[in-house]
This record gives C-alpha cells, sequence and structure tokens, in this order.
C-alpha cells in the first residue's frame, strides 16, 4: 500500500470513497460532477510524457493560450466550462509552485486562501507521487476523509473552490479543505477559473441540498 510510504496512519470510515468513484480519464461531467459532490475528483494519467518533458525543458508560460501549447490536455478543462477567452485574467489565473510546501510531514488540511471561488486544476510535473485527501469538512492527518489517493506527474487533480451556482441553478458550496503529503519536493501548476457560478453545456446531476 503506498500509504506506507508517507508514515500516516489512516482509519476507514463509512465516507471513504473507493479510488474507482474519484478517480477518471478525462475531464468531463463525471468528474466535475464528483468535484462539485465531494470536493476533488482526481483525472489519471491525463498529461502525456511529452507535455511533462515540454515543462521541464522548456518552463511553464503564465498565458493560457502558451501554456496549452505545451500541455495541450488542459484544453478539455475549459471546453468543458464553455471558456473561450482564456487569456481573461479576471477569469483565469496560473501560478506555479515550485518547491511545493506540502512535504515531509507539513501535513494540515487547508483551504486555499488565494483562491476562494470556482475550481482549480492541480497539475504536478515533477517530483514523486503524493498522498491526495480532500473532505468537504476539517480533518485530521490520522482521520481518513471522504478522499483519498495518490497522485503525481501524468494526473491531475480537480479541485473545488467556493461554489454559488451551476447552470444558473442555487447550488452552494464552500471551499473543500485538502491536504498534501509528499516524500520530496515536487512542483505543481495550479489553474484556477475564478467563477463561483459554473455553466457547462452539459447535463448534470448534481442538487442543492
Amino acid at each position: 500500500m503506498f500509504l506506507k510510504k508517507y508514515a500516516i496512519v489512516v482509519r476507514m470510515n463509512r465516507e471513504t470513497l473507493p479510488e474507482d468513484a474519484i478517480s477518471f480519464s478525462t475531464i468531463d461531467t463525471a468528474s466535475l460532477e464528483c468535484c462539485l459532490e465531494h470536493g476533488a475528483a482526481k483525472i489519471h494519467n491525463i498529461i502525456s510524457q511529452e507535455s511533462l518533458v515540454r515543462l521541464r525543458n522548456e518552463g511553464v508560460p503564465r498565458a493560457i493560450s502558451l501554456l496549452e501549447t505545451r500541455v495541450p490536455e488542459i484544453m478539455g478543462f475549459f471546453a468543458l466550462l464553455g471558456v473561450v477567452d482564456v487569456d481573461n485574467t479576471k477569469l483565469v489565473h496560473v501560478d506555479i509552485i515550485d518547491p511545493y510546501p506540502n512535504a515531509q510531514g507539513m501535513n494540515d488540511a487547508h483551504i486555499d486562501s488565494a483562491t476562494n471561488k470556482g475550481l482549480t486544476l492541480l497539475i504536478p510535473y515533477t517530483g514523486e507521487s503524493a498522498l491526495f485527501s480532500c473532505d468537504n469538512k476539517p480533518f485530521l492527518s490520522v482521520e481518513q476523509p471522504t478522499i483519498q489517493t495518490e497522485y503525481g506527474p501524468g494526473d491531475a487533480i480537480l479541485l473545488r473552490q467556493t461554489i454559488r451556482s451551476v447552470n444558473q441553478d442555487p447550488y452552494v458550496r464552500l471551499q473543500a479543505w485538502h491536504m498534501g503529503i509528499s516524500s520530496s519536493e515536487r512542483s505543481i501548476i495550479t489553474i484556477d477559473y475564478l467563477n463561483e457560478h459554473i455553466s457547462t453545456s452539459h447535463y448534470l446531476s448534481v442538487k442543492n441540498k
């Protein structure tokens, strides 16, 4: 089990989702629904080795239109949300975390302070795999949250920030609590879609509660 590598102890509970319920092969309606309801979704092995090599060798541009040429796989994220003007800095923001700080014991669940609305796509491109945990409420490192998975270069995480509506229907969800634990430093691209009103041409089965 990969959990042993991170030297933490977890307890199973009834809310824990199996890997096949939180892991998807594409950024699509199912992964978006999982993210909206549970706080996050894992997109498994979506970033090609060619894209990872380009990022490592050529760097990470802040302009989305340039970033798409190096990582064309992210175009599915914007296509799903109907984003046409990807370089609208009021709507889309790119940041690079290098090195990512949550290594060797910095394992507190948190919510993002700089990005507090919309959706975030996390794309690791250097370093080893990490343990990612997420829940709709705060949790301790010794607890098993709703979502717990391993992800690394090649994968992506779709993370929910505060959402107010989906396809013009009220759908209020606050920021998801999440945590990353790695045995080494890593580099991550964060792409923030800064809109708390999600709109997609696809039917979503999520309902406000």
